[in-house]
């Protein structure tokens, strides 16, 4: 399986940001919708070095925070934290198995 080309990953995790803005904010289905910002941390962080992860989380959560300011440091602070530590889950494990990316 061949990796995807850097520009591609990243507008996919563009992608990504604003289908969660979009159904969030845009469709108004607040709680239901998915948390995609979660899942773009956790892939980029599959990529990332594990400062770049914890910076990226932080500022999605940042970005989240601004469209929910009642809990504006929250969001900020659990993704970057879950950036950092799924960076260093990727040096911990090999995850290149499918079993392993099921399970991640």
């Amino acid at each position: 399986m061949k990796p995807m080309p850097r520009g591609a990953f990243a507008a996919f995790l563009v992608v990504l940001v604003v289908l969660h803005f979009v159904f969030r904010v845009g469709l108004g289905l607040q709680q239901l919708a998915p948390d995609l910002l979660l899942v773009a941390v956790l892939l980029a962080a599959r990529e990332l070095r594990a400062g770049w992860a914890a910076g990226l989380g932080l500022l999605l959560g940042l970005l989240e925070g601004s469209v929910v300011p009642v809990f504006f440091g929250a969001a900020a602070f659990v993704l970057s934290v879950l950036g950092f530590l799924g960076a260093r889950s990727r040096e911990i494990f090999h995850g290149e198995s499918a079993v392993f990316l099921v399970f991640y």
